[in-house]
């Protein structure tokens, strides 16, 4: 195919392409890109797939993302706006460097474990030297006085990059879990829930949707926080600001509760790397310097509401009375289908 030699032959950009024509909210595609492990640049990426995909491919890159250009092929489409069927039409525009990016913005997720670390300390300040050299202590006995000395510090398990969403959950458990909720280092709550989560733009319409939370457009720069089935009807979801750095800990607790099952949660990054967390440990979530840049349809607008009305069939009801009677009546002709004998 001559438009596949073409591919093959021309790169993205010439390092000479600049956003000065861009629209607003917009980037163009240009240089400044992440190279191979072989050296050699990555011009843009192709996916194949669904939103999975895109959350896999964002993981790859921890900071500096090559611009995606998503192929829908899976079952939801609220990144992939491009059809496959016509995937050779938009390569021919992606390799021109005529398409326009939507930058969607990411998370930095920081997982510190609490140690709380014992230690023999030999004291020797109440020895004293005689004149011959031998040591003696005060209470007249010879040797060295051992104390033990507990001391905690904070170790750092790992680094994380989220698309959508970092969950502090209850895992396998049946109770309600206690997690401490921090923002810029000041107390805002004790959250008392099954879990709670913390979203972008992007994951508004993932995990956090299911848990209650809003619809957030990708060009707001913010941070959602959703808790999951609240103890308390009143807690309701939050939009911080993306200059915050926001703190999730397992409070505190005695060593006669240190086994409870509520002294424990489970965190887990875009649905991977779930790690179990215990008394002390914590999450600190702060926004990634390094968007996600996304190729856009159309315009990011038309595409993300385009991807509410596809996938969440958003605002449907009223269009479903102006549809024609004929598809009404196969639609009560698939509901006539007689019940089951067990019921």
């Amino acid at each position: 195919e001559p438009w596949q030699d073409q591919f093959q032959a021309l790169r993205l950009g010439d390092n000479r392409a600049t956003t000065s024509g861009a629209k607003a909210g917009h980037q163009r595609s240009g240089s400044g890109l992440p190279s191979m492990a072989g050296g050699g640049a990555i011009d843009f990426v192709v996916t194949l797939g669904g939103d999975g995909t895109v959350l896999w491919v964002s993981s790859l890159f921890p900071k500096g993302v090559p611009p995606v250009l998503s192929f829908a092929m899976g079952t939801l489409g609220f990144l992939t706006s491009f059809p496959f069927s016509s995937h050779e039409l938009h390569l021919r525009k992606m390799i021109q460097g005529n398409q326009f990016l939507s930058l969607r913005t990411r998370m930095r997720c920081k997982l510190y474990s609490y140690r709380n670390t014992t230690k023999e300390n030999n004291d020797n300040s109440s020895s004293s030297m005689n004149a011959n050299g031998s040591g003696s202590s005060s209470n007249g006995a010879s040797g060295k006085v051992g104390r033990l000395s507990t001391s905690s510090h904070e170790e750092l398990v790992g680094t994380y990059v989220v698309l959508n969403e970092v969950s502090v959950n209850r895992g396998p458990s049946s109770n309600l879990v206690d997690i401490d909720l921090f923002c810029d280092g000041i107390p805002v709550t004790k959250v008392q829930a099954d879990g709670v989560l913390v979203s972008t733009p992007t994951g508004s319409t993932a995990y956090s949707l299911a848990a209650g939370g809003s619809v957030v457009h990708p060009a707001v720069s913010a941070m959602l926080l959703t808790p999951i089935c609240p103890h308390s009807l009143s807690f309701r979801p939050l939009l911080f600001p993306d200059a915050v750095t926001l703190q999730l800990q397992i409070p505190h607790i005695s060593q006669a509760n240190r086994g409870s099952q509520r002294g424990s949660c489970l965190v887990s990054f875009d649905g991977k790397h779930k790690y179990e967390m215990g008394p002390g440990d914590c999450v600190t979530i702060q926004m990634s310097p390094h968007p996600l840049p996304s190729v856009v349809h159309r315009t990011d607008t038309e595409d993300w509401f385009q991807s509410l009305k596809d996938g969440l069939h958003w605002n449907r009801p009223n269009e479903e009375m102006r549809k024609p009677k004929e598809q009404d009546a196969l639609l009560a002709k698939s509901f006539s289908k007689k019940a089951s004998s067990h019921l």
